[in-house]
């Protein structure tokens, strides 16, 4: 017979996510107030290997952002730019 802790007999992986993206969040906030402090030495060798690959993960995922942001503001400018004439004459091309 199988072991059993009395829980639920299934895995709640939404709520897992989530549970660890909260975990996460906090932990950088943490890492980040320890760094700005001086004291990231004071933390785990593994955990600053964390923080490490966690930092160039965010820097990644931050340039992406940045330039996924970036086409539509360049749209929205050369929207100003553009007579309304010019405008539907783009619309009736379906652009």
């Amino acid at each position: 017979m199988p072991c059993r802790d009395g829980g639920p007999d299934y895995v709640d992986y939404d709520r897992l996510s989530r549970d660890y993206g909260r975990l996460e969040a906090k932990l950088c906030e943490t890492l980040t107030v320890l760094e700005d402090a001086g004291k990231l030495g004071r933390v785990s060798k593994t955990t600053r290997i964390w923080w490490r690959k966690h930092k160039k993960a965010d820097a990644i995922r931050q340039a992406r952002e940045k330039e996924r942001l970036k086409l539509p503001k360049l749209a929205a400018r050369a929207r100003g730019k553009l007579t309304v004439e010019e405008m539907e004459a783009l619309r009736h091309e379906g652009l």
